[in-house]
């Protein structure tokens, strides 16, 4: 592999992994499995397309709403959040990830 994919595979695997924690965090009983697995989806279809987009032309924050609206949809459909709740988690766990990729 080469540095590049290097790096994405890394930034891939710590999304995931700080985001299926998190959703873990925020689970009620009875929903925990539920919710890891639609976090772990999400993620697996959402980071992929920011990395695209991103080097598309377009701004990090214009990426990262997109990203909050598409997660904020699957929590609502797949988890069976509400509108409210999917919003506040999508908007929680996308706002550390986001962050976090300014520490690396």
């Amino acid at each position: 592999m080469t540095a590049m994919t290097d790096a994405y595979a890394l930034a891939l695997l710590l999304t995931v992994l700080v985001e299926c924690l998190l959703a873990l965090a925020f689970a009620r009983r009875g929903e925990r499995l539920r919710l890891l697995a639609v976090a772990f989806f999400l993620n697996l279809l959402t980071h992929p397309l920011a990395n695209l987009a991103s080097g598309q032309e377009f701004s990090f924050l214009v990426v990262e709403v997109a990203v909050i609206a598409i997660e904020a949809v699957g929590y609502r459909v797949a988890a069976g959040s509400t509108w409210r709740r999917s919003a506040g988690l999508s908007l929680v766990l996308n706002t550390v990830t986001a962050a976090m990729s300014f520490a690396f």
